[in-house]
């Protein structure tokens, strides 16, 4: 009988074990499953990142015989990555400077302002899709205007808005595969009291308040397509 129990002990003790192994790949496997991957394609907290910019056929509407004048500028911007929630991060703009050339106006010069808000934006998934919306206050210098020598220095009234649709951030460095930005609403150029010494040269249509525009507008961008590109 004790030899009897013996082997019956035995044998569960055996069983158990059996078990216990065919179990074990299967709950490490299903631990394995429920451990996801991080692919999110959100930057990290923390990160300084530079971009190159280009903005091809920016229409400048200012008080000169049509047709308007259509810019091409090359530039830069680098912005902070901030913390914001599960599903999007914020950054702080802390350089911008894009650059174009006129005939008649010389070096136009788009960049943050030195103080204040230097702009700011979102980066957001949304049903699997990257979205960006960048808000950028400016300040807009021309060199000159026809003969007269400037600068003649001008505010953004309000801040320009820039929506894009994205598959990473930064975007790839070949600005042939960078990240096109769609401008939201055209934005004029108005004066603050410093900066209205030096814009009222005889004939200068930077002197002009703009036609059909907001008030206090001198001159505005009806269109500024930018394509983004990482930095190689």
């Amino acid at each position: 009988m004790t030899s009897l129990l013996t082997r019956r002990r035995m044998l569960r003790g055996t069983l158990a074990a059996a078990g216990l192994g065919l179990l074990a790949p299967a709950t490490g496997r299903a631990a394995t499953r429920s451990t996801p991957q991080d692919n999110s394609p959100l930057p990290t907290v923390g990160q300084s990142i530079g971009c190159s910019l280009r903005a091809f056929g920016a229409t400048l509407a200012v008080a000169l015989p049509p047709p308007m004048p259509k810019l091409d500028f090359t530039g830069s911007r680098t912005v902070e990555i901030e913390a914001g929630g599960a599903d999007f991060v914020r950054y702080r703009v802390v350089d911008l400077r894009i650059t174009a050339q006129h005939p008649f106006f010389g070096e136009i010069t788009c960049r943050a302002p030195e103080d204040g808000d230097t702009g700011s934006g979102t980066l957001r998934i949304s049903g699997g899709q990257l979205t960006e919306t960048w808000i950028q206050p400016m300040q807009v210098t021309f060199a000159r205007c026809g003969d007269t020598p400037g600068p003649y220095q001008f505010t953004a009234l309000e801040p320009a808005r820039w929506t894009a649709e994205l598959t990473q951030f930064p975007p790839p460095a070949d600005p042939d595969d960078g990240a096109s930005y769609a401008l939201q609403q055209p934005f004029y150029l108005g004066l603050t009291p410093q900066q209205r010494t030096g814009t009222d040269a005889d004939n200068c249509p930077l002197a002009t308040p703009l036609p059909d525009a907001p008030d206090g507008a001198y001159a505005g961008f009806l269109d500024f397509p930018i394509t983004q590109a990482g930095l190689s």
